[in-house]
This record gives structure tokens, sequence and C-alpha cells, in this order.
């Protein structure tokens, strides 16, 4: 577990725009610095006043947790091997004298390796004080050999949401290798369709989300199915184009894969889809006026 360049913008991120609220912060296993000095001070000089201007760069998260308004670090892992406040596993119901203590959760990849998921969001309710606040960075595409999962938006829209006890969450797609922009992703009930990214790229899958009310049990449906249920006639997915449909009939399934990865214009699709369905954005840049406005349908 650890928190490399993205999760060190999605941090400075959250505490300009509010979204975070660091007093007292617990993080889901020990979080090993893997951002470079050079990381940290190319983003202090992007964004003056994201970050202090000296922080420890070595080590575990917690003095950057620290100078960022910490009051209160604490880390909970299955094994104390790193080091960890809590030694507990996250499979399973937490004591309930950690119950409420905390106004910030921060996740930097480690809920993929964790079996029972849904365990994890609610162990994340009862962690969170009232209106508290959380911030999961975990994986999306390419992380097949990695843990245990890769994660959709559907999973975190459908999940914190408010019968669950969670409220304003936001999920977004960065991509690891053009990190600079990140892509706001619109919620599938929405849309009224499935959430869709190329497949030739590897995407991390932020969300931000708040508590809203303790909850006994954290239940969901697949938006797009429930819209199914209720809406005849309702689409699983974007219709494609004629020439799409055309060529994967003529080359057959396999062939036209092969071709798809091999050449721009039959990637095409899958960035046409994804840019219609995300806004673009520099977390830098993005004014709070700009963020509401952006994320207002939400």
């Amino acid at each position: 577990m650890g928190a490399d360049a993205i999760a060190l913008r999605a941090l400075a991120f959250g505490k300009r725009l509010g979204l975070l609220d660091f007093d007292k912060t617990v993080t889901l296993g020990r979080q090993e610095i893997l951002f470079s000095p050079a990381d940290y001070d190319q983003l202090v000089a992007r964004c003056p006043g994201c970050l202090p201007r000296a922080a420890s760069t070595d080590g575990f998260l917690e003095p950057v947790l620290q100078s960022l308004g910490a009051s209160v670090v604490e880390s909970v892992d299955a094994s104390g091997y790193e080091g960890a406040s809590i030694v507990a596993d996250f499979n399973q119901p937490l004591d309930s004298q950690h119950h409420g203590r905390f106004t910030c959760f921060i996740d930097f990849g480690t809920m993929e390796h964790i079996f029972d998921v849904r365990r994890v969001l609610l162990n994340l309710n009862k962690l969170l004080a009232p209106y508290g606040t959380a911030l999961i960075v975990t994986n999306a595409n390419g992380f097949v050999g990695h843990g245990f999962y890769q994660f959709s938006p559907e999973l975190f829209y459908s999940c914190l949401s408010a019968p669950n006890g969670f409220s304003e969450s936001k999920v977004f797609l960065v991509d690891c290798h053009r990190s600079r922009r990140w892509h706001y992703v619109h919620s599938p009930s929405l849309l009224r369709t499935r959430n869709h990214a190329p497949y030739d790229r590897q995407f991390y899958v932020l969300c931000f989300t708040r508590k809203t009310a303790d909850v006994d049990e954290i239940r969901a449906q697949q938006s797009d199915y429930v819209s199914a249920w209720q809406h005849p006639g309702h689409r699983h997915y974007v219709a494609t184009r004629g020439t799409v449909k055309f060529l994967k009939r003529l080359l057959g399934p396999a062939l036209y894969e092969i071709g798809r990865r091999a050449h721009w214009r039959l990637r095409a699709p899958d960035r046409r889809i994804f840019s219609a369905q995300t806004v673009c954005f520099d977390p830098e840049r993005i004014t709070v006026d700009e963020f509401t406005q952006m994320t207002r349908s939400n």
C-alpha cells in the first residue's frame, strides 16, 4: 500500500476543494510514500497553496497528512507488519470501540486486496463520524494480477449512495500514463447506460464521498439493470455505429480485437464514447465554482 504521485495530487485536490476533513484521519493499510521529492515540488509549483512547501517525502504518509491538517493519524491493517496502529481484518466487523472516531478515511490501493468488498464499505461507514469524508484510490483497468479486483465507477456510485449512508460521491478516472488531466465520470444511473473507458489504457478510479448516516448493511443493484426492469427497451450499452458492426461481422471478434488494438481508427469509437460520458479537467486548475458546476448533475 502506498501513495504515489496521483494519490498525492488527490490529497491536494481534496484539501483545496474542501472534499476532505483531515482532522482525525485513518488510512486503510499503513501508507508508504511512493512519490518522489520531485513529484512533491512539481505539485507545489503547479498549484501554490495546495500543499505546504516543506513536508517529509520519505517513509510513511503520516507527516504529509499532518501537514494537511490532521491532528490524529491512525492506520488499520490485518497485520502489524508495517506498524499499523489498529490491527483488524477488514473482512470482519470492526470492534465498536473504533466506530465514529474519524473525520477522514483514506485508501490508496488496499481495497482491491480484501476479499469482502461489501464489508470494507460497511467498515468505512462505521469508522467515520457523522459527515466524515473519504477518499478511495484503487485500480480500474489494466491491473489483472495486482489484487482480487478491478473496480468500476458503478460500484462507488451504487454502493456509496444515500440508502447506504453516503452522499456527495464523486468518481474520477485517471489514465496512469497521461495523468496530468483527470476525467470526471457521470453516474451511470444518470447516463442511463454503462460507464465506458478505452480498454487499451491503464486507469485508476478515484472516489470522494461523505458519510451521512450509520448503516448496518450495504445493498446495491447495478443501475442499468434496475432501469431495464422498470423501462422496457432500455439499452445496457451505447449503440455502436454501423461501420463498427460491419467490421466485427467481417473480421470476426478475434481479428477485430487485434486490429482495434493495432490501429487508432478502430480504437476511436471507444474514445468517442468515453469523451461523451466524461468531463476532462485539470485538478490543479479547476476552481470550486467550476467543480460545483461540473458535478452538479450527480
